[in-house]
């Protein structure tokens, strides 16, 4: 999704029977809404290893603070969460994990600030 928006208005006259339109100048609406870049350490495994994903959530806004934000992460098959193993900002959390989706809500991401989303998980072979 593009983070900018443009949009623009027109008028219409008739001149002589005819419509001739003036269309406006475009404006840039710019939509803020959080980043998220993702990593994983270690980057190479085996079946039976484990792997730490971290995820962080940024407020790119200036003014504005982020409310209830859902984060929502789907696993491979061969992935399983480890439990005990999901921490918000390297504090514990419990997410809601729903097959394989794991889902957290972000109660707050003030502006120019962020959020560390980390969990760890199993690779198995299906």
């Amino acid at each position: 999704m593009s983070n900018i928006v443009q949009n623009t208005s027109q008028v219409t006259l008739d001149v002589g029977g005819d419509p001739v339109v003036f269309p406006s100048n475009t404006v840039d609406l710019e939509i803020i809404g959080p980043t998220v870049v993702k990593s994983v350490d270690p980057a190479f495994t085996t079946i039976g290893g484990t792997v730490y994903f971290c995820s962080v959530v940024t407020n790119t806004s200036d003014t504005t603070t982020l409310l209830n934000v859902e984060f929502s992460d789907v696993l491979d098959p061969m992935l399983h969460l480890c439990a005990g193993q999901f921490f918000v900002d390297n504090a514990p959390a419990t997410p809601t994990v729903n097959g394989q989706q794991i889902l957290y809500t972000i109660p707050t991401i003030a502006p120019n600030t962020f959020v560390q989303i980390c969990f760890q998980v199993t690779v198995s072979e299906t």
